[in-house]
Formats: C-alpha cells, sequence, structure tokens
C-alpha cells in the first residue's frame, strides 16, 4: 500500500503521543465526521492549528479540499466555491455575511473550527481529486488546479528530505497556508520530516492585506522561535535587507525563496549579511516546487536543479517541460494537458551542463508580481477602460511589487484621470490594482509602432518607450504595498 499524507504523520504521532503531529490529528479526527455527507469543501481561515486541522480532516474524509486565499475579493471566492461546488465550509469566521450571501447555514462547530452547509449542484471533478488550488487570479475567474493527494505527497517528500539533511526542527510558515507553496513545500513537508511547523498568525508573521508586509514581525519572530525554515517572496526578501543586522538570524539553515523571480544580486546581498537564501521554481500544475537550490547543489542565477520526483527539458520551441507530479486537469475542463507526460510550463529557459535551470521568460503576458500573485494585464486593462475617457491602457508589474501603467486619456484632466483609476481598483483585488501611472501624450498605434494594426497593444515597444517613465514610478517610493 503507497503511504499517504496521513499515514505518515500517524508513524510520527504514534512515536510522540504528545507532539503536534498527534494534536493535529485527533482534532482533524473530531472534525472529520462533519464532513461525512459533504461533497467537496472549502477551507477559509487564518493562518494557525486550526487551518491544518481543516486540511488534514479533508484528506481523512476523503473530500476535495479548496483552500480559500485572504486576499481573494468576494468575486473570486463566490467563483471558487461555486464552480467547484463546495456545498461544505471550514472556517475560523462564520460571521462573515458574505458566507450567507453564498447560501451556506451554520451546521456547528469543533474546537477553533465551525463547518457551515448549503445545497447546491455538485460538480464533477477528475478521480482522485484532493485539493483544488486556485491561484490568485491570472483573471476574474482564476482556473482550478486539481491536485491529487500522491502529486502533493511527492513534492512534499522532496523538500522533507531536504529539512533532514539540514537537521532542521522548527518551520515558520510565513505565507499564507492556502498558498500551494507553503501549503505542500511548508506545512506538508514539516509533517513529514517531523519538523515543528511554527504557526503564528498572518498578522503575526506582518501580513496586512495580500501585498503589505512588515518585515520586522517576521525577524522577531524568527528571532524569538528559533526558526530554523522558511518560505519567502522576492519582495520580503527585498524588504528583509535593511533590517537585518537588527535581529538575530543565526538559527536560520535554509530560507527558500520563490514565487517570482529574484535577481542573483539579491541573494548575494542576503547571503553576504548572513541569510542562507535559495532561489526555486514550480507552478501549480506541478503541485508545487520542481526546482530548488539547496546546500550542496546550489548556483545563484538558476532556480536549480529537479528536485527527485521531477524531470526537466527543453522543447523545440525553448519552452520548459516537467515530468512528474502533474495536476489531475482543471476545473470544468477536459483532462488534456494534465495527461501528457512532459507537461509545457509556458517558461521559456536553459538546462547548463550540470542541470541547473535558467527561466528566460514567459511565452504568454501573464505577469507575476514579486509578491507570486499571477495577473492578467488584459483583465485589469479591461477594467481601467471600462472608465469613460480611458481610450486606451497597458498595465506592467512582472517581478514588481505593484502594477503600473500607461495610459492614454486626452479629455481627462489629472484630478479626472485619477479618480477613473481609483474607480477601476475598486472592482479588483488588491494585488491587481494600478498603484501608479505614466500619461501617454498620443495613442498607441500602428503608425509608431505601440499597436497592431488591429488595435492590439505591442506590449514590448510601450515598455521600451516608457522605459524611464515606469522605472521611475518604482524607483520614487520605497514603500512595500500594493
Amino acid at each position: 500500500m503507497f503511504p499517504s499524507i496521513i499515514s505518515i504523520v500517524q508513524e510520527h504521532a504514534a512515536r510522540d503521543p504528545q507532539g503536534q503531529p498527534a494534536r493535529l490529528l485527533e482534532a482533524a479526527a473530531q472534525l472529520a465526521p462533519s464532513l461525512a455527507s459533504a461533497g467537496a469543501v472549502a477551507v477559509s481561515a487564518d493562518n494557525g492549528e486550526a487551518w491544518l486541522v481543516a486540511d488534514l480532516a479533508t484528506l481523512l474524509s476523503c473530500k476535495a479540499a479548496i483552500p480559500l486565499p485572504h486576499f481573494f475579493s468576494a468575486a473570486q471566492v463566490q467563483w471558487a466555491v461555486d464552480s467547484a461546488g463546495a456545498d461544505t465550509l471550514l472556517t475560523d469566521r462564520p460571521e462573515l455575511p458574505h458566507w450567507q450571501a453564498l447560501g451556506f447555514r451554520l451546521g456547528g462547530q469543533q474546537g477553533g473550527l465551525a463547518w457551515l452547509t448549503r445545497q447546491c449542484q455538485p460538480v464533477d471533478l477528475p478521480p482522485r481529486t484532493a485539493k483544488i488550488t486556485f491561484t490568485s487570479g491570472s483573471t476574474g475567474h482564476a482556473k482550478g488546479v486539481c491536485l491529487s493527494e500522491g502529486a502533493q505527497l511527492a513534492v512534499a517528500g522532496s523538500i522533507a528530505g531536504m529539512m533532514r539533511e539540514l537537521s532542521a526542527s522548527r518551520h515558520l510558515c510565513t505565507l499564507p497556508l492556502p498558498v500551494l507553496l507553503e501549503n505542500v513545500a511548508g506545512a506538508y513537508a514539516a509533517l513529514i520530516a517531523d519538523v515543528e511547523c511554527v504557526l503564528p498568525s498572518l498578522a503575526g508573521v506582518g501580513w496586512s492585506g495580500s501585498s503589505q508586509w512588515d518585515a520586522r514581525s517576521f525577524l522577531q519572530c524568527v528571532a524569538e522561535q528559533r526558526i530554523e525554515s522558511a518560505i519567502i517572496l522576492p519582495q520580503m526578501l527585498k524588504a528583509l535587507l535593511p533590517l537585518l543586522g537588527e535581529y538575530d538570524t543565526s538559527s536560520l539553515r535554509m530560507v527558500a525563496v520563490g514565487g517570482a523571480r529574484v535577481s542573483a544580486e539579491l541573494l548575494q546581498l542576503a547571503r553576504v549579511q548572513g541569510l542562507p537564501v535559495y532561489e526555486g521554481y514550480g507552478l501549480s500544475e506541478c503541485s508545487s516546487v520542481v526546482c530548488f537550490n539547496h546546500p550542496g547543489a546550489d548556483r545563484p542565477g538558476t532556480v536549480g536543479k529537479p528536485l527527485p520526483h521531477a524531470k526537466v527539458r527543453i522543447n523545440g520551441e525553448g519552452e520548459l517541460e516537467v515530468a512528474g507530479s502533474h495536476f489531475l486537469g482543471y476545473l470544468g475542463q477536459p483532462a488534456s494537458e494534465s495527461r501528457l507526460e512532459w507537461l509545457p510550463t509556458g517558461d521559456l529557459a536553459t538546462i547548463d551542463a550540470d542541470g541547473f535551470v535558467s527561466i528566460t521568460g514567459r511565452r504568454k503576458h501573464l505577469l507575476i508580481s514579486s509578491f507570486g500573485r499571477n495577473i492578467s494585464p488584459e483583465w485589469v486593462e479591461s477594467e481601467l477602460l471600462g472608465q469613460g475617457g480611458i481610450l486606451q491602457a497597458a498595465v506592467f508589474g512582472e517581478a514588481k511589487p505593484w502594477l503600473s501603467a500607461v495610459l492614454f486619456a486626452p479629455g481627462l484632466s489629472d484630478v479626472a484621470l485619477a479618480s477613473a483609476v481609483a474607480k477601476a481598483n475598486v472592482s479588483l483585488p488588491d494585488y491587481a490594482r494600478v498603484n501608479r501611472y505614466v500619461r501617454a501624450t498620443e495613442p498607441f498605434t500602428d503608425a509608431n509602432g505601440l499597436a497592431t494594426s488591429n488595435g492590439r497593444n505591442r506590449r514590448d515597444a510601450i515598455a521600451s518607450h516608457f522605459y524611464n517613465s515606469l522605472e521611475a514610478l518604482y524607483s520614487s517610493t520605497g514603500e512595500l504595498t500594493a
């Protein structure tokens, strides 16, 4: 019989009946009967043991879990629960009015969690679906990625092996647990390696919203809790650098940096100050991490070698393809790509003679902010263009903490344009809002090379033409805000 996440945690619990695995499993077992008649189960809770209890309860009950990130807008939450056919909700905040608006009614409470139920049409899911992860949303309607427990276990097992090699004993869950990177490569890996999961609230590690973060709260937690491993995002690393000398981070053995590209220079600056940072790469369709630098196999400027569960290659178009730990399919779509032995990633890459992978670009226009949020510029542009007076819009922000835009709005005063952008932002989640913008003095046209003949933006040309102005927007503020 193949091992499962639950069976491995049970082994740890049997060896130490007073330890964290035993405590989590006992609480999950008490909660599991309330899920007996459930279809798909949404999970919405702050970081903490209650979140892990809810997650483990879905595994014990063989139910598909739908983790709901705290940074999702109300519309995205509705899309996630409706498209997945979630008839049950586990939450630490049952009083929130939008649960009632979605048809959920309180069913009961167990420990720090309540379960709510509603009537809804079940949705056909791929067999063996254990989790449906919705990314931060490349559009308002993000794709639900269906994952098996086995695929998640493969990734978590690879990371757990590294934790054991480093003799790490305390992992700090720094990212929101609904984010697959922390869920699988953080919490699951720690549970499998029998490493203590330190689980402060999101506010306790500095989060406010999805893209506002206080580095001091994180550093204080590391120092006080003697943390040995953690996962952070590139923009978080940048915010940490000026403060490292004020806190004791000597306990750290491995800090994984992922979610978006990070410069080799930034990694080097951190290492000079004693922070053991290592870059990795992954995607939801491969159950999170695929490649990772780590002690003993490290090459800054690359995203590392593939982990033991994965294999990589470059196809004829220069695109990275991955074998191993594939998803089962997209929610509501035929499982075509998921059945391929080699999954195209959409990322252009190279692999050197020693097997280290370097990501060189993206095949499509999808932006990934430095907070790891996936954003389709067309989505944001459509909201801007819905405001009267904004005639053309081009949105940028790859590897940046917030979005910028070039806007052509000749009939609007500066005040009116600012108001129009503010109105567009209201309909967007905070990570997809335009923070600052540049005014274009002429339209994007085929004649000036900024648009195609049918009016589509030539993004590279616009970015090049307004390069200095766009860079000035980011260099003029040091704020770590969306």
